[in-house]
């Protein structure tokens, strides 16, 4: 067994159920891995934040990475940008949309939709996610291809390339070090063998 954690944080709507393929595939390399579970909807992505800072207190591994579907990965920014210095890791994002989400912002301005979104939209899915101010490696798989929440509820909004529910361009920024797209939906990816095989690679890549 490696001597390093591997932190799994859910996107909105979800519990993390979803990322057990993922997860049971890099236990089987060794990884010691967690599941983060959180109120996406009745908790800001900055409450989160500091929930998920609390919950890594308690892990003993001295290496910590953390594997962010969607808005998780705005909450693992968030935290990261509060509580920085912090144990060492690789951040791999899965399609989280850190320059805002266009159907959030969609869905947000519909009366009768908005309440999808609960307080997920509070410095989260609108606005653009923090840029980490310390030394730390941040990665990116995008899907570009599927149908999703988006194109159901906000076709408008979607710009192609997409995976369905967030723009590609929504998950590009500076502070990116690698950004993979891969040709799957926004849900799809986290039961692709590629994207297992990214994952590894990135986190075997820190051990060098």
């Amino acid at each position: 067994m490696k001597n390093e954690a591997v932190v799994f944080v859910h996107g909105i709507w979800m519990k993390g159920f979803e990322l057990l393929y993922l997860s049971n595939n890099l236990k089987k390399q060794g990884y010691h891995t967690y599941h983060f579970r959180y109120k996406s909807l009745f908790q800001t992505p900055q409450q989160n934040a500091d929930l998920l800072k609390r919950y890594l207190d308690e892990i003993d591994e001295p290496v910590i990475h953390l594997v962010c579907h969607s808005l998780g990965g705005i909450v693992a920014l968030n935290m990261l940008e509060r509580y920085e210095p912090f144990k060492p890791g690789k951040v791999i994002l899965l399609g989280t949309p850190v320059n805002g989400s266009a159907v959030a912002k969609h869905i947000h301005k519909n009366a009768w939709l908005s309440w999808l979104l609960g307080k997920s939209t509070e410095k989260g899915l609108l606005d653009a996610a923090p840029s980490l101010k310390q030394n730390r490696d941040v990665y990116m798989i995008a899907g570009e291809s599927g149908i999703g929440m988006g194109m159901l509820l906000a076709h408008a909004a979607m710009k192609k390339p997409n995976d369905g529910t967030v723009n590609l361009e929504e998950t590009k920024a500076h502070f990116i070090k690698q950004h993979i797209s891969v040709p799957y939906s926004h849900f799809a990816m986290l039961w692709s063998k590629q994207v297992v095989s990214r994952v590894i690679e990135i986190l075997e890549a820190s051990q060098k």
